[in-house]
């Protein structure tokens, strides 16, 4: 993969997968988190991460405005919520990505 990756939900196991993809030399840069919860989001944001943060933290699929589309993207929500959110990432759904 060349392009963003994106993780939406960002609780235990959304940090669990963001940190060991950081772990493994995925580009802080190339990864984008839409996390709806304003206490965790802020805690990302705030995260240090190397010599400055730059994991991009979105509030939800819509704030992430021009944003170059996604390879990946990867739900780490609870199944019951997954129902309610799934069309707003409907525009991701690219002929590449995963």
């Amino acid at each position: 993969m060349t392009g963003p990756t994106l993780l939406v939900g960002c609780g235990k196991m959304g940090s669990a997968l963001l940190n060991g993809w950081l772990e493994r030399g995925l580009a802080e840069h190339q990864i984008h988190v839409v996390e709806t919860h304003k206490p965790t989001a802020e805690a990302l944001r705030s995260q240090p991460r190397g010599a400055a943060p730059s994991v991009h933290v979105h509030s939800s699929a819509d704030a992430m405005g021009g944003q170059a589309p996604p390879d990946a993207v990867v739900f780490a929500v609870k199944p019951q919520s997954l129902g309610g959110m799934i069309g707003d990432y409907r525009g991701f759904a690219g002929p590449n990505a995963v």
